[in-house]
């Protein structure tokens, strides 16, 4: 049919020019009326054109013209998608796939489908079809590694997404997502390079923001810290001076400024620009619930307490205790679950709620369906690790909004109004650090689960040398900043048979062979009695904290769920002092504990008591006896329910 009105209009249409095309196809539709590819292609431009219901009619003209293809069908399922019929585009994606088992385009709209339903797994087999098909599916391989890096497989993520970078011709998108990953593993040069090809491609201001705010999860040297903090601050700077649109900057960004807190300083003037950054970017995070100013009438306050990681995690196990132990006569208690992975823990949880709100993924929708459960107080049990939830605390949806210690600095964000926090967890000077009040408890925030008993586990099991001292430092590897490497250094130094351990939590052949080097360099020979494990079942984790003879608690971001299992066997932790909530939770425990001794007041004063406990075993001991006397004090704590109800309900009556 070369010459004919539908080839010309081929052409047009590749081009762009719908109009041209569409009056072509309608040509050729009245040259013959009963073939049914100029009413299929008429409804692809109203498809293009945002008429899905125009498409789905026209469309289904042709096909009672003549023997439904496989484009037919991709094409009538995405505008019922567009319809929001998506059990009926399920359907009609199916049947092209059978139609057509060859053809990627079926494939990869059945994966698009169950992706968006969150159904990875079929997703992931579809699109794998697709690839399998046509390796230079640039987008199938985009969502391969999308969805990897939602399932943490850093490996395949990155394997996935180079190889839709290196598709020629591509755009933005896989660039924009290869550096997100990068930037969320701390792999601040390569997602630098990531960020800039994205923008050299068109990418939407997006890439500037996740440029300008790039940290390393791991630094060479204090100058390198301050190097990449300076470089932060500029890069906010940059942003504060252009005009920048983000219209959704929960999937356009999707981080949060997460490695910041972890060099130590006060962050509070870098948290409110970037806040304001996002506020002028976004004027649609400045949400306001239209009940927040609704007073409940059956005298029970409506507590709504949110969070992504409801589960088997530091979040769920520091806060599930407050789900539980509210008073239902005085409470009604309202468990909103960001979207992520739920595992039995989880289910428990949800299980004792009130009621149990699975946030919906799209995060205008999410904004209204908290603003629909009326609540008087919105309890977020942490903001700063999960773009979701710091993106969602923009808006104001109860009378009272509150933040807890999950992760351990101010959100910079003017619509949270109290910081629940422990009174030796921050210094008498520490409000000027936050935006938010402080609430200083008397009590360790949290009803914790003490952990069972240890299983009993030999140096041979981790496989460690049996003799010498175990010194174990088992937190995060990104807490451990230059600032600490002298700590490391005289330990070891004054204890020739010691052994460090750490674990490798992080699993980046990057950031392992930074690590060694930074090492090699600050530690010297000691460098050599630095063993790394890899990351450890709960069951290990517990029985490795209980094997230690000493736990070297790292400043200035220090444990805090660690240490709450690490003592829960009597493990003596050494500590400091710092003055700041990321570096004070265990000196608060051992307050609690009365062992102030192991919370020392400057460096020296950590190695000497580090040094004393490895070397000097009835002194060890002697720490052990009291932490295990006093141990229970930490564990199931109902003065800590008892003294945050009693604010929950003052917060919300002053806020009246």
């Amino acid at each position: 049919m070369n010459g004919n009105p539908i080839d010309q209009g081929r052409a047009l249409h590749r081009a762009g020019d719908l109009a041209g095309a569409a009056a072509l196809y309608e040509e050729a539709r009245r040259q013959d009326p009963g073939h049914p590819e100029p009413w299929h292609l008429l409804g692809v431009i109203a498809l293009q054109k945002g008429d899905a219901a125009g498409a789905e009619r026209l469309i289904r003209e042709g096909m009672e013209r003549g023997q439904a293809t496989a484009a037919m069908l991709s094409n009538l399922g995405a505008a019922l998608l567009a319809q929001g019929r998506k059990d009926e585009a399920e359907g009609v994606f199916v049947r092209a796939t059978r139609l057509a088992p060859d053809d990627p385009a079926g494939w990869y709209n059945l994966g698009s489908l169950c992706q968006g339903q969150g159904r990875n797994a079929e997703a992931r087999e579809a699109f794998e079809r697709v690839v399998a098909l046509r390796p230079d599916h640039s987008a199938a391989l985009n969502n391969l590694g999308v969805m990897a890096r939602e399932g943490n497989d850093f490996a395949a993520a990155r394997t996935w997404l180079e190889r839709a970078a290196a598709v020629p011709g591509g755009g933005a998108l896989p660039f924009l997502n290869l550096g997100g990953l990068f930037k969320e593993r701390g792999l601040a040069p390569a997602a630098e390079a990531a960020f800039a090809e994205a923008a050299r491609r068109g990418a939407s201001d997006a890439a500037a923001v996740q440029e300008a705010t790039l940290l390393p999860a791991l630094y060479d040297d204090l100058e390198d810290l301050q190097r990449w903090r300076a470089r932060f601050e500029a890069g906010i700077a940059n942003l504060e001076s252009r005009p920048l649109t983000l219209r959704d900057p929960l999937r356009e960004i999707g981080l949060c400024a997460f490695y910041l807190a972890y060099q130590g300083l006060d962050d509070r003037a870098l948290q409110e620009r970037l806040a304001a950054v996002y506020r002028r970017a976004c004027p649609a995070l400045s949400y306001t619930s239209p009940h927040r100013a609704e007073r409940r009438r059956d005298g029970r306050l409506r507590i709504g307490l949110i969070s992504k990681y409801w589960r088997n995690h530091t979040i769920g196990k520091l806060n599930r205790g407050l789900v539980e132990r509210l008073d239902r006569n005085r409470f009604e208690v309202v468990l909103l679950a960001a979207p992520g992975p739920v595992d039995e823990t989880g289910r428990q949880i949800r299980a004792v709620a009130d009621r149990a709100v699975a946030l919906p993924p799209d995060l205008w929708a999410a904004q209204r369906a908290v603003a629909a459960e009326r609540l008087d107080l919105l309890y977020f049990t942490d903001i700063g690790m999960d773009p979701f939830t710091y993106f969602l605390a923009f808006g104001r949806y109860a009378p009272v909004q509150c933040v807890a210690w999950g992760h351990p600095v101010t959100t910079g964000l003017d619509t949270l109004d109290w910081f629940v926090i422990q009174k030796d967890m921050e210094d008498a000077g520490g409000e000027e650090r936050y935006t938010e009040r402080l609430l200083r408890l008397n009590e360790i925030p949290t009803f914790y689960r003490r952990p069972p008993a240890p299983p009993r586990r030999d140096r041979a099991h981790f496989g460690l040398a049996e003799t010498g001292t175990l010194y174990l430092c088992p937190q995060s590897l990104f807490k451990l900043t230059p600032a600490f490497d002298p700590v490391f250094r005289a330990v070891l130094d004054g204890d020739p048979t010691g052994r460090l351990v750490l674990i490798d939590t992080m699993s980046i052949a990057e950031h392992r062979d930074a690590l060694d080097r930074r090492f090699r360099r600050h530690l010297g020979e000691a460098a050599s009695r630095v063993h790394f494990l890899p990351r450890q079942t709960e069951e290990d984790f517990l029985a490795l904290t209980a094997l230690a003879d000493v736990i070297l608690d790292p400043f200035p971001f220090g444990g805090g769920n660690t240490s709450l299992e690490a003592l829960s066997a009597g493990t003596p932790i050494v500590t400091r002092r710092t003055g700041m909530l990321r570096g004070d939770p265990t000196t608060a425990m051992l307050l609690r504990l009365e062992v102030p001794e192991l919370a020392a007041a400057d460096e020296a004063g950590y190695v000497a008591t580090a040094l004393r406990l490895g070397r000097e075993p009835d002194f060890r001991q002697a720490m052990r006896d009291r932490i295990a006397a006093k141990a229970g004090i930490l564990y199931e704590n109902q003065t800590y329910i008892d003294e945050i109800s009693a604010f929950f309900e003052r917060a919300v009556a002053l806020s009246s």
